[in-house]
């Protein structure tokens, strides 16, 4: 005994200084520095195909994240502009935007000056289609007219600067699609219903996807639409990423604090039941901690960061962790008489640690998943698990105390009664129950149906769906979910097959199968492309018998003044440049495209918008060098079914090491009917599911891993249990109601991911239970008093 005590008190020093270390490093290194990540494509796998690729479309996601449009409304234009102006103000004071625009004619008149001193390279296609086919008295007609309309005023520059109207027509055709938006004042506007809106253009000024940023600019939103209905707005639509952002983080901070609260108010009460003593709650609560702790210093080391998602969920696991801590102290009711802590590792150790090497197995398992947040949330668990499990082993025996028993005490009561539960012993009855069981599952699993789509991952509050649709109502025009994305060698490169691509899209565009898109080469053409306007420009324009002299004679100018013109542009002009085209202002509304250098090239996307026929234009595209149809949602979505099958194998593997293991302590018939309870709660969940409709993904599929790591931990409880089985089942039917609670909460989280993963772990851990419980081999189930 004595050297048994020794080893105890050894234990208890490292474990309990390795403990101190570990608090010391997460106080000092990592919860400083912990960086949480919403992204919910974050918890998604990359596309390992093309890195480059990958790359560049996170990069545009990215920049696209941080964009957000609003229509602020009121009864007039005026008050509209007024409570726009005001919205903006506040959005602006906040400090959480980089820029926030609401008046637009600067900035126009910016771009279009912007333009100028390139103006001898610079063409509308129309008008270098009208100068290809020799068509100048439809120009000069055009111009003519022009000088004596009102539409000439509408133009970017006047009649001087620009005679034939030729730099205006660039200007006014690159600008980007502002659907039914239309320029009124200084501001962009539109008619819905009795309503007029301003249209607000907002971008944060850090990553949409970092919580410190959602929840600011959240606030910041919200402090603005007060301000704006303050100002007159009758109504206010956003559109943009940052508001479903700000949204999950508020309804992930509020699950966390109500499931984590219920979960510890259910684990408070349970311990206080059966134990009648603090001190077990106490010391449950520190392994808790530590082993949270753990998780989340083991993630943020791993990863750089850690998920929300993965917050949530550790926030759960209090019912998986809870389960030694029972299990020591269900060991006080071995021995009601002289139960000593120091002793009681000789019972309970070969239990929990067979028990969370099961379970460390389920969850390593989701480690060879190539998914970013089952990745996190498989070290989070595996490492926090076992961090308790090492303070339930190493800590408890030096630190618990024995507490009197009263003989008629619940806890003992509960005992008997479950010593009492009736096993399944009766051949036939076995049988009939196990057809019955057989019937319900396969019945089940013949109507299972299975959804892939990454679509069902993401959840957003019905209001703010309803605004994206009222967005897309009012402006007439919507973003599509595919874009391409252009690379090449060089910058010049990416814009020629950008051109490329525009021109085998210009039929779509024209009959209405592509509602319209937006690309740099609108405003910034390839150097090719500016020789070819130039030489254009020269040979039928400001040539001695060309457009320009003849039209300037026409209107009485003097041939001083005409040969002034040709001698301008015979001085020449250089090319507009990449590099002097982003660094000024026309360049604003295309910089979210242009994503530069990408690994060892260049690349850039095209933004699609009202595509009405989807495989007419990927069919158009086809075959462009350096051209991809980039289509996010259905790429994951394909990736989750590809995922999802090879889920299924991973869990045969995983079933069969564990047998494996298992084989080698009770051998292969004794293994089998240890794993029996686990894999019959894991097929009655799914069947479960099936006969209530509910389509199965990838995450449902990796919840029976769960599932085998819980119910085996409880088979191996019972069957571990030194001497009285009553406290085994004392601690299996504590900790099952512990881990369902946990596990039945994230059932009814907003995150579809949370509640496949909840729903199907909160049915198997039962139905594994009620067949572990009832399966049982006979056993002592007397309490020495």
């Amino acid at each position: 005994m004595f050297s048994a005590l020794s080893s105890v008190e050894g234990r208890f020093r490292l474990w309990g200084a390795a403990m101190l270390l570990l608090a010391a490093v997460f106080a000092g290194l990592v919860a400083p520095h912990m960086r949480v990540e919403t992204s919910i494509f974050a918890l998604l796998p990359a596309d390992q195909r093309d890195a480059d690729a990958e790359q560049a479309v996170q990069v545009y996601t990215d920049q696209l994240a941080r964009n957000s449009i609003f229509l602020v409304g009121a009864k007039d234009f005026a008050t509209a502009r007024s409570a726009a102006q005001a919205f903006t103000g506040s959005l602006n004071a906040s400090g959480e935007f980089s820029q926030v625009r609401v008046s637009v004619d600067r900035a126009l008149a910016e771009a279009a000056r912007a333009d100028l001193p390139y103006r001898d390279h610079l063409l509308a296609a129309r008008h270098r289609g009208l100068l290809e086919q020799d068509q100048l008295q439809r120009l000069h007609d055009e111009a003519m007219r022009a000088l004596y309309t009102p539409a000439g005023f509408m133009r970017p520059f006047n009649a001087a600067e620009d005679p034939l109207g030729l730099l205006s027509a660039f200007i006014t055709e690159q600008r980007p699609p502002t659907g039914r938006a239309r320029l009124q004042e200084d501001v962009l506007a539109l008619s819905g219903g009795e309503l007029t809106y301003v249209l607000v253009v907002a971008q944060t000024a850090r990553s949409a996807f970092s919580v410190a940023t959602e929840e600011a600019a959240g606030k910041a939103i919200a402090d603005a639409r007060l301000a704006a209905a303050a100002a007159g707005a009758g109504d206010i639509v956003g559109s943009g990423v940052i508001q479903h952002a700000a949204a999950a983080v508020a309804s992930g901070k509020h699950e966390m604090s109500l499931f984590s609260s219920i979960s510890l108010a259910g684990t408070v009460l349970l311990m206080l039941l059966a134990f009648r003593s603090l001190r077990p709650l106490l010391l449950t609560a520190l392994s808790m901690g530590l082993g949270a702790i753990a998780g989340l210093t083991a993630c943020q080391w791993v990863f750089g960061q850690v998920h929300l998602v993965t917050l949530i969920f550790g926030s759960s696991l209090i019912g998986t962790s809870v389960d030694y801590a029972i299990f020591f102290y269900a060991d006080r009711f071995r021995d009601n008489a002289d139960w000593q802590p120091r002793l009681a590792p000789a019972f309970v150790t070969p239990g929990i640690a067979l028990g969370y090497l099961t379970t460390a197995l389920s969850f390593l398992g989701l480690l060879l998943a190539p998914f970013p947040g089952l990745r996190q949330i498989a070290l989070f668990s595996s490492v926090g698990l076992g961090v308790a499990c090492g303070c339930v082993l190493f800590l408890l025996p030096r630190l618990a105390r024995s507490w009197p028993v009263p003989p008629q005490a619940l806890v003992l009561r509960l005992i008997r009664g479950l010593a009492a539960l009736p096993r399944i012993t009766a051949p036939r009855t076995k049988l009939l129950l196990a057809l019955a069981a057989l019937l319900f599952i396969g019945g089940g699993l013949l109507r299972l149906g299975f959804l892939d789509d990454v679509r069902a991952l993401q959840s957003s509050p019905p209001a703010l769906i309803q605004q994206e649709v009222r967005m897309r109502e009012l402006l007439g025009q919507s973003a599509d979910r595919r874009f391409f994305l252009v690379r090449g060698d060089s910058a010049e490169q990416v814009l020629q097959r950008e051109e490329a691509l525009r021109e085998k899209l210009a039929p779509l565009l024209a009959d209405q199968r592509v509602g319209n898109m937006l690309a740099v080469s609108n405003a910034l053409p390839s150097l090719q492309l500016q020789e070819r306007n130039h030489a254009l420009l020269a040979s039928k324009v400001y040539a001695a018998d060309g457009l320009l002299p003849k039209l300037m004679r026409e209107l009485g100018y003097g041939e001083d003044a005409v040969s002034r013109q040709l001698q301008l542009f015979a001085a020449g002009s250089a090319p507009l440049r990449p590099q002097d085209f982003f660094a000024s202002a026309a360049s604003e509304p295309y910089r979210p495209l242009w994503l530069g250098q990408v690994g060892a090239g260049y690349a850039s996307a095209v933004t699609l918008f009202d595509v009405r026929d989807p495989d007419a234009m990927a069919q158009a595209a086809a075959g462009l060098p350096g051209v991809r149809l980039i289509d996010k949602i259905a790429d994951i979505s394909e990736i989750l079914y590809r995922y999802r099958r090879i889920a299924a194998l991973l869990i045969v593997a995983v079933y069969l090491v564990t047998g494996l293991l298992m084989s080698r302590r009770y051998g292969y018939g004794g293994a089998a009917a240890m794993l029996l309870p686990a894999v019959g709660g894991g097929a009655l969940a799914l069947a479960v599911l099936a006969w209530a409709g509910v389509p199965v993904n990838l995450f449902h599929v990796l919840a029976l891993l769960l599932v085998m790591g819980m119910g085996s931990d409880y088979t191996i409880f019972l069957r571990e249990a030194r001497g009285a089985e009553a406290p085994a089942l004392l601690a299996v039917v504590l900790a099952t109601l512990t881990a369902v609670l946990s596990f039945g909460l994230l059932g009814f989280s907003s995150t579809p991911f949370l509640r496949a993963i909840g729903l199907v772990q909160a049915l198997g851990v039962t139905f594994a239970v009620i067949l572990a419980l009832a399966l049982r081999p006979r056993r002592d189930g007397t309490v020495r008093a």
